[in-house]
């Protein structure tokens, strides 16, 4: 059995306890209510060593306990969009309210837009204050109120309790958005999946997230989207099965799975087995993809995502690795790919910091920069050399290793003529480390 400690306001914890009965051989449930943000981080302290994984209530909580880096077992928290959201417009059109004019504190303002519009509703402009951790509750009451007072919304859609409460009495027309238990029923499953990989395979968890992304937007049709993530989804079960992971879809472009290092025996053969023949069939789309490989599912899930942050850099499909030691290998794209190894706390040298300040290019560009002159255990470099290292334009290349000459961490050695009509090439002395 799972034990899954449930953290959450009371109502929302007893909407999810409610459900308990649909688990009943899988998994037991432990409760954590608190009644104000200020108590989260001491409950879920509590709680933590008693059970297998945490389950929050809203993104709200998570968010203030992962800041408060209380966070060391699998963790998830229930979204308030899709079902939550239809519902939360179903109760407003109910009481004959206008939703064309929201503020909300949970719901993104793209995902008012498309929703509303897909409901063939008209959208006329919508509010949204998100939550960074730290905000007091008093600060979203009085975003809501101020709006309302001032004629520029209908009503107001909030996540707290507390913030609910306080507009009701103020008669402001308020909706507080709960979890369906369509939505309540799919994270528990998940994250009873994720404590059954925490439990057979501790300190060997390793977390894959693809994201689709599209070249041309108007170059294909819904249908098509669908033929392609079919394909995908075929592939992809099966690399799963291979692997004895688990695999879950994120919305519409993303999915990730959950597996075990050993599942794993050779990282360069990730993307021929997942992308298959998907990638030659459907050229206007991409695949992103980063591994992550961490002592637990949430430290996996984290390091995938920053993984997946530079695969969603490049041109072309691409895949990185990212481990619990910060090293990061990649672009995984085929197989005459250019493989860099760095560690992403190298941007704690102080050196790149002076650099990156100066030239405002990014730390992860002179850091990969860095690995290139390791990798050619030369510090001369040409635009096209930088440009395959780094999966990015010659133009690119050029411009970076321009801004680098022009602050004194470049200088021009020589400049060759690889052919008659083309452009001569220049070769770069790179200054990057300590004199």
């Amino acid at each position: 059995m799972i034990r899954i400690g449930v953290v959450g306001p009371q109502d929302t914890v007893e909407k999810i306890l409610s459900l308990k009965a649909h688990f009943e051989n899988e998994a037991e449930f432990v409760a954590e209510v608190y009644a104000d943000n200020t108590d989260i981080a001491h409950g879920v302290e509590q709680i933590k060593h008693q059970v297998d994984c945490l389950l929050f209530s809203g993104e709200a909580p998570y968010v203030i306990a992962r800041n408060a880096g209380v966070l060391d077992v699998p963790t998830i928290y229930i979204p308030r969009e899709g079902t939550s959201f239809y519902r939360t417009l179903w109760e407003i059109k109910q009481t004959g309210k206008e939703f064309s004019r929201i503020s909300s504190d949970v719901v993104s303002l793209e995902v008012m837009r498309e929703t509303i519009q897909e409901l063939g509703e008209e959208f006329e402009t919508g509010y949204y204050l998100k939550f960074d951790g730290e905000m007091e509750l008093e600060s979203f009451t009085k975003f809501h109120k101020d709006l309302y007072e001032a004629g520029k919304t209908d009503v107001a859609i909030t996540g707290f309790t507390k913030v609910y409460q306080e507009l009701v009495e103020s008669n402001i027309p308020a909706f507080k958005i709960y979890p369906t238990q369509l939505l309540i029923r799919d994270t528990i499953n998940k994250l009873i999946l994720m404590g059954q990989v925490k439990k057979e395979n501790e300190g060997r968890i390793a977390v894959q997230v693809i994201k689709i992304r599209e070249k041309n937007i108007s170059a294909y049709s819904d249908y098509q989207f669908l033929l392609m993530r079919n394909h995908l989804e075929q592939n992809l079960i099966q690399y799963a099965k291979d692997t004895f992971g688990t695999i879950f879809p994120l919305g519409r472009d993303e999915y990730i799975i959950f597996t075990n290092r050993s599942g794993i025996d050779t990282v360069e053969s990730v993307l021929p087995k997942q992308l298959d023949t998907v990638a030659q069939k459907y050229p206007q789309f991409i695949f992103a993809s980063g591994i992550g490989l961490g002592h637990t599912v949430y430290g996996s899930e984290s390091l995938a995502r920053t993984a997946l942050s530079y695969a969603v850099k490049e041109n072309d499909h691409a895949l990185f690795v990212l481990d619990e030691s910060n090293n990061i290998r990649g672009p995984y794209k085929n197989e005459d790919q250019s493989i860099l190894d760095f560690k992403l706390s190298s941007s704690e040298n102080e050196l790149i910091r002076k650099i990156s300040l100066e030239t405002h290019l990014s730390i992860a560009n002179i850091t990969k920069l860095l690995s290139v002159t390791t990798k050619l255990n030369s510090d001369i470099v040409e635009a096209n050399v930088v440009a395959q290292y780094l999966g990015i334009a010659p133009r690119s290349a050029r411009r970076i290793l321009n801004q680098l000459l022009e602050h004194g961490y470049a200088e021009i050695v020589d400049t060759v003529q690889r052919a008659k009509n083309g452009r001569p090439s220049k070769q770069f002395r790179l200054k990057l480390h300590n004199q």
